[in-house]
């Protein structure tokens, strides 16, 4: 662990909207972390204490739209939960100018950079960020929950402990009803059920959340046909309160979409999203957790665990018969012992008598 404080690394933080806000105190509070400037796309935000922003109490940072300036305090890293890919070019121009200045980036914003090389990644997006590292020397590095290692890192580690995987499903619920970020337009949540929005169309979604089935097809070795996507609305009957306003009678409260990695003719590597404003919503699956997976594999183990299992059934079955005939022979031991014992007595009598 780093120990003393100028081995501390210098973080800073854009955006200070749904993720930003929980990230910051977390900051703030981790021994090897110095938060030294945050940076905001919001106007309104400008020139207020960070702290103030967070709920948190003034921390004596004020947050600023100032690129340059954020730069110019030569951090370690910038960690960057800027918007998403509908401002993809506001994203590359941010996180570019960190790179360049040889400033490593992680962020959660782009979500296509997931897996950089699927191939509905447009070269305008990706090429830009490639030259800022080369030039910078510095690296990007972009995940999340979903995208990111609940629905990559991790089913590829649990795939990883069977033998034959037929079958990959990762399942997320979330309930947007205290989120203020944008989902109108692009998921059609707040809009009447006629209305088409951007996710419904299969490339944007997939682009947009479904990088990961071609990262895991990639990481065991196949060629996916086609991916594939559903799409479900579900309509509420009474107005629903969110953190964002009314949704009313008559509109889009929750959609239910799949997103499927397509080999041989059936879907192997699938995600499955219900998104919802409050908990009323019966779409899709329903779940009292916020993420699962499911894989779909043979019972058998790999050699080498089939082998630690036959190893360690032999070794108790060792352990039993070993006891058992210590066991056996401390029995005998004293049968012949008291048989000894009554013998003696009986000769002793029998020449005192």
């Amino acid at each position: 662990m780093l120990s003393p404080m100028a081995d501390k690394k210098r973080i800073v933080v854009w955006g200070t909207g749904f993720v930003g806000k929980m990230i910051i105190p977390e900051v703030l509070r981790h021994p090897n972390f110095e938060l030294v400037g945050v940076g905001v796309s919001d106007k309104d935000k400008v020139g207020r204490d960070v702290g103030e922003i967070c709920g948190i109490g003034d921390i004596g940072i004020v947050a600023t739209d100032d690129l340059q300036a954020l730069i110019a305090l030569r951090p370690d890293a910038l960690v960057h939960y800027g918007p998403t890919a509908g401002l993809a070019d506001a994203n590359i121009r941010d996180i570019g100018a960190f790179l360049r200045a040889g400033i490593d980036v992680a962020s959660t914003a782009m979500t296509p950079w997931v897996w950089p090389h699927m191939k509905l990644n447009p070269p305008s997006w990706i090429d830009p960020i490639t030259e800022a590292c080369a030039e910078g020397g510095a690296t990007c590095f972009t995940t999340g929950i979903d995208p990111g290692f609940a629905n990559d890192l991790f089913p590829m580690t649990l795939m990883g402990l069977c033998a034959e995987v037929r079958k990959v499903k990762a399942l997320e619920l979330v309930d947007y009803i205290n989120y203020t970020g944008a989902y109108e337009d692009e998921m059609g949540i707040g809009r009447p059920p006629e209305f088409t929005p951007l996710l419904e169309h299969t490339d944007i979604l997939v682009m947009s959340w479904g990088a990961t089935v071609p990262m895991m097809a990639h990481a065991v070795g196949i060629e996916l046909d086609e991916i594939t996507s559903t799409w479900d609305k579900w309509v509420t009957e009474e107005p629903i309160t969110t953190a964002k306003g009314v949704i009313n009678a008559g509109e889009v409260a929750a959609i239910h979409f799949t997103i499927n990695g397509m080999y041989k003719g059936e879907p192997r590597i699938c995600l499955e999203h219900v998104n919802r404003v409050g908990t009323d919503a019966v779409i899709g699956a329903t779940l009292s957790g916020e993420m699962a997976r499911q894989i779909e594999s043979s019972r058998s183990r790999p050699p080498i665990m089939r082998r630690a299992v036959a190893a360690l059934v032999l070794v108790a079955i060792g352990v039993l018969v070993f006891h058992f005939v210590i066991s056996l022979v401390i029995t005998v031991f004293w049968i012949v012992a008291v048989v000894a014992v009554i013998a003696a007595v009986l000769w002793a009598a029998n020449e005192l008598f």
